[in-house]
């Protein structure tokens, strides 16, 4: 029903997931839907969640946990929308750190002590090493280890990867997480 509702919309992009559709929250969710979205990439995320208590965003629904933490995951910039109604809430299931969002927006009623968090001082990844097949004054060849990240996963990123290995090397894109 609702295709055909935005039939007639010129330049609108509508991707069906799949998975099982639930009333409750308009959305489809399960396994099908989980793998659906691991196949994605997406630029930036923007999610919201009913509950922030201690830091931590939760959500009242273990099936929206996984869906929504498989789109987080697929994402290479994940924002979080939280108005001020949604700390000091409880829900059962946690989702993720406020740490691990690169960006959380709130509205002007949110209280500072929400606001503040504290950044954890950056890690020096100086001793790390890859080894290196071949470097000249424009191109550098690693062979990269399984298990080592090529880019950061957001901005407070706490493992080595490969796009801090290249920071050595370059004077180009220093303020980024990609090489």
């Amino acid at each position: 029903i609702l295709m055909n509702e935005l039939n007639g919309i010129r330049d609108l992009t509508l991707l069906g997931l799949g998975g099982q559709l639930h009333n409750w929250c308009n959305a489809f969710m399960g396994r099908m839907t989980i793998s659906e979205i691991k196949r994605l990439r997406a630029d930036t995320l923007f999610l919201s969640m009913p509950a922030i208590t201690d830091d931590i965003v939760f959500h009242q629904s273990p099936d929206m946990v996984e869906t929504k933490r498989a789109m987080f995951d697929s994402a290479e910039r994940r924002i979080l929308l939280a108005d001020h109604t949604k700390f000091g809430r409880r829900a059962l299931h946690a989702f993720a750190d406020l740490t691990e969002f690169d960006v959380v927006i709130v509205d002007q009623a949110t209280d500072a002590d929400h606001i503040a968090i504290s950044i954890p001082d950056s890690t020096d990844f100086s001793a790390h090493e890859l080894p290196i097949i071949y470097l000249d004054d424009d191109v550098i060849v690693v062979n990269k280890p399984a298990g080592v990240l090529t880019h950061s996963k957001g901005a407070l990123n706490d493992e080595f990867t490969v796009a801090e290995f290249f920071r050595r090397y370059t004077t180009v894109g220093l303020d980024t997480n990609r090489p």
